[in-house]
């Protein structure tokens, strides 16, 4: 099947922390900062991923409850992946369907999420920082036009990390791991008028 063939510019000036910004140096000097500093960052969201999924399993009111908050140290690698991002290239992934179906679904997922926790702030912060690292991480990745990934794509390991945090809260939540979860009762009612 022909393919149209497109260029896209790339440089620290076509960047999304450019966009946010407005200004090259500044944008470039905390790329240089977060770029310098990545194994950090990296090495803190680590188990910034993996604590609040123990955390889940806790009760309102445990030390282990109280670990979902950790899930904060995992913004600054977010960040970083973030504000790398070809804007040109994101304006073309954010016009698929392939990005939107996924990106719907995970949204409606979440907010379920969190509905069930009956909105628990901790909880919703750890079920947002997944949803955001998700769109980040894995659909908005053809956006990210950095050598390691156009040479070669991504490393597959990253997606097996994502699939194990997802299987892991999808257990947690469909067992009854997580004593902060209910069930709650969603009724619809249609009306047909025919």
């Amino acid at each position: 099947m022909p393919s149209d063939e497109f260029v896209i510019f790339d440089g620290p000036e076509r960047n999304l922390l450019n966009l946010i910004c407005r200004n090259v140096r500044r944008s470039e000097a905390i790329t240089v900062f977060l770029e310098d500093y990545k194994v950090v960052w990296q090495s803190l969201s680590i188990p910034a991923y993996i604590i609040p999924l123990v955390a889940l399993t806790g009760r309102p009111g445990d030390v282990t409850f109280s670990l979902r908050w950790i899930i904060v140290a995992a913004y600054p690698d977010l960040s970083r992946c973030m504000f790398k991002l070809n804007r040109q290239a994101a304006k073309r992934v954010l016009h698929e369907m392939d990005f939107w179906l996924p990106a719907a679904t995970l949204l409606l997922g979440t907010l379920s999420g969190a509905w069930s926790c009956s909105f628990e702030p901790g909880l919703c912060l750890v079920f947002a920082t997944y949803f955001i690292a998700y769109v980040i991480l894995v659909l908005l990745d053809d956006a990210d036009l950095s050598e390691r990934v156009v040479d070669g794509g991504n490393d597959p390991v990253l997606y097996l990390i994502v699939l194990a945090i997802v299987g892991a809260l999808v257990v947690i939540f469909l067992f009854g791991f997580c004593p902060a979860a209910e069930s709650k009762l969603l009724y619809i009612e249609i009306i047909n008028r025919t």
